[in-house]
This record gives C-alpha cells, sequence and structure tokens, in this order.
C-alpha cells in the first residue's frame, strides 16, 4: 500500500518528544529539553523501523506470503 506520504514527515517525532519532553519538566527546563531530544530520536527510530519493516513485506516473494496464515 503506498499512501503518498512524505519520507522526511517529523510528526512522529515531534509527538514522541513532546510527550517525553513533557515528563521531562518534572526535572526542570534542562530535562524538557533533554526529554525532547530523546523522544524526537525514539521518533526517528520508530519511523525507519516501520519504513523497514514495509519494505520487508513489499520484497518476500508472492509464494511465501501465500504460505503464512494468520496464526503464523
Amino acid at each position: 500500500m503506498n499512501t503518498n506520504v512524505e519520507k522526511n514527515e517529523l510528526a512522529t517525532p515531534l509527538i514522541f518528544g513532546t510527550a517525553i519532553g513533557s515528563f521531562g519538566t518534572l526535572l526542570g527546563p534542562v530535562g524538557a529539553i533533554a526529554g525532547f531530544a530523546v523522544g524526537a530520536g525514539l521518533g526517528f527510530w520508530f519511523d525507519k523501523k516501520a519504513d523497514t519493516l514495509v519494505k520487508d513485506k513489499d520484497t518476500t516473494p508472492l509464494k511465501d506470503r501465500a504460505k503464512r496464515t494468520i496464526c503464523h
């Protein structure tokens, strides 16, 4: 499935960064900034991981995909 999404979309890193950065506010401004940086890094990693899973699924041969069932 191709959805015409830009490759450099920043939604996930911003969401992760904001979420973890908001928890970092308990440690002050430095914790919020560090939390945002860590969250943004996790967001980029999450996007990259999801991208590779989609590419792997698309590159598997059709006969191998036919052998898979819901239980596997």
